[in-house]
């Protein structure tokens, strides 16, 4: 949808002269008017986050630990969107039932403890992610103790294992340019 209304877009000369053409019979069924055109531009906008979502989703390699930073940022847009008295109400409409629609696949997220490990060992977001993404306090004691579980469960050997390490070791991947 994003490619079809930005390629209206860009011909939008073009569309209007076609359409304004008597001989075409077309002005009554498919002219468009300037507020419709601000509509397009503006779903338009909100489109287009939503493909480049989708096109690193779809890519060879996702990586586990960037489905809900993403998803953070889709929402943070999404929401935006829906406050936003300069938009048209449809556009505000529109966003708002498309961060409905993406709230129930984030919550999904909770359902699978991978995604919140994933995030905890990632190098780069570890807990902070959740602190700076201010989720409340609870939640992130829930992350930590779903890792922690984990670990007792499945690798914690005879060592005791300090539970501040995860939070407070960083790995060194500077060797390594795609893990940076």
């Amino acid at each position: 949808m994003y490619d079809l209304l930005s390629f209206v877009l860009s011909h939008k000369c073009a569309y209007n002269r076609f359409t304004g053409d008597a001989e075409n019979k077309l002005r009554t069924l498919y002219e468009l008017d300037e507020g419709e055109w601000l509509i397009i531009k503006e779903l338009c906008a909100i489109l287009e986050i939503l493909k480049e979502a989708m096109l690193f989703f779809s890519c060879k390699t996702p990586n586990l630990p960037n489905v809900i930073p993403v998803m953070d940022h889709i929402n943070d847009c999404l929401t935006a969107a829906t406050i936003d008295h300069t938009l048209p109400a449809s556009i505000q409409t529109a966003a708002g039932l498309a961060k409905k629609t993406l709230n129930q696949y984030y919550s999904h997220t909770d359902e699978s403890e991978t995604y919140h490990i994933s995030m905890i060992l990632h190098p780069e977001y570890k807990l902070e992610y959740f602190k700076s993404a201010e989720w409340p306090e609870d939640w992130i004691c829930t992350a930590k103790e779903v890792l922690h579980a984990q670990f007792e469960l499945h690798y914690k050997k005879s060592s005791d294992i300090d539970s501040e390490t995860i939070e407070t070791n960083t790995i060194n991947v500077s060797w390594c340019p795609l893990l940076m």
